[in-house]
């Protein structure tokens, strides 16, 4: 788990992109993004290629989705099927657009970590910064919770499922910031 020390370590590293202006850093200080923040952004994808734009947004979902499924299946916890069953409900009543543009971000800022295949660096983040202050707060936190905890119990082929779904949101990611001019 970080601790303050290690949070005031990732902000001092932290690093101005220049092409978007976007903070960008060896941690997730990512923050979470308003309702106006997805408006001006949902604006700006009126000058992409609303196909591709489509593709993109689908293939995270069903990522993000097929993410869940394995969850799901490892899960023999009653009180974690809950949790799991919840969050993919959530998660299918959110416009696909949303989903996107609330999770992009969070994706590029661990894409070295992604790439690593670095499971430490995520199960060792504070990830309480990073989600949205609502509802479904104290839900998300308990799923972050829920895969840290079982991770040690995860097969290597379940872990190669999961790395093989993260590089392809990354991917998916990289795609959507070159369409909008971003990367």
């Amino acid at each position: 788990m970080a601790t303050k020390q290690d949070s005031k370590s990732n902000t001092k590293n932290t690093t101005q992109d220049s092409k978007s202006n976007a903070t960008t850093s060896s941690g997730l200080d990512v923050k979470p993004l308003t309702d106006a923040d997805i408006e001006e952004q949902t604006k700006r994808l009126a000058k992409a290629d609303p196909k591709v734009l489509t593709e993109i947004f689908n293939t995270c979902y069903q990522t993000i989705n097929s993410l869940l499924v394995i969850a799901r299946k490892r899960t023999k916890d009653e009180d974690d099927i809950v949790e799991i069953e919840r969050l993919k409900r959530i998660v299918n009543l959110v416009p696909v657009e949303e989903l996107f543009l609330r999770s992009k971000d969070k994706i590029w800022a661990a894409r070295e970590h992604i790439c690593d295949k670095n499971a430490k660096w995520f199960l060792d983040r504070d990830y309480s910064n990073i989600i949205k202050r609502d509802h479904n707060q104290v839900f998300i936190e308990t799923i972050v919770s829920l895969i840290k905890d079982q991770f040690d119990k995860t097969s290597k082929e379940d872990m190669d499922k999961y790395w093989e779904k993260a590089i392809i949101l990354l991917r998916n990611v990289g795609r959507y910031k070159q369409l909008i001019g971003e990367a």
